[in-house]
């Protein structure tokens, strides 16, 4: 079988499952009565930025004249770049944070035994954005998590009208709108965990 040979539109990741190179895109969705309705695929270029993907997604939306009331995001959108940029054009959104480094940064945040919300600085070489952050505290048995105790659950929030405690639930079940990637070529399941 002949190959062809690839323009440099994939992303190259960790083997998974033995799949190691991606085409990428992201996806724009309504969830309507329990049915997911697809408004907007944007396919990932080499070179494209996070902050042009969203907006060519929202632009999409808005286009189709819906009004947004919320993203909910991947966490590979938990960067300084798209907060500041969503901030700023006032769209409320829900990002998971990621954890990046072995301590400091939003994991000192994670304590205590009760959910709560603080504002929280995250900074990048070029640029520095404030946010709230929901901390939602969750307790296992082993059964949900493969872990016993508490666990943590952190969430970069920008006007959303959900109390502290139900961010976690709303974030998994409510995605009234969610933009995603990457996702492998092959794959049905659009959606990264």
């Amino acid at each position: 079988m002949e190959r062809k040979k690839n323009n440099g539109d994939t992303i190259k990741t960790k083997p998974k499952q033995g799949t190691s190179r991606f085409y990428a895109y992201a996806s724009i969705y309504l969830i309507l009565r329990n049915k997911r309705y697809t408004l907007g695929v944007k396919y990932i270029r080499k070179g494209d930025t996070l902050k042009d993907t969203i907006d060519f997604l929202i632009n999409e939306i808005r286009t189709m004249r819906f009004k947004i009331k919320g993203l909910y995001l991947d966490r590979e959108f938990f960067t300084v770049e798209v907060i500041n940029y969503l901030k700023n054009r006032k769209i409320p959104f829900i990002i998971p944070y990621v954890k990046r480094g072995p301590s400091g940064g939003i994991r000192k945040l994670l304590k205590g035994r009760k959910s709560y919300s603080t504002e929280y600085t995250m900074r990048s070489k070029e640029d520095e954005a404030t946010f709230q952050v929901n901390v939602v505290v969750k307790y296992s048995k082993g059964k949900k998590y493969n872990r016993n105790g508490i666990e943590y659950f952190a969430y970069a929030v920008y006007n959303m009208n959900l109390p502290i405690k139900n961010t976690f639930k709303e974030y998994i079940k409510s995605f009234g709108y969610r933009i995603q990637l990457p996702t492998n070529e092959s794959s049905t399941n659009t959606h990264q965990h």
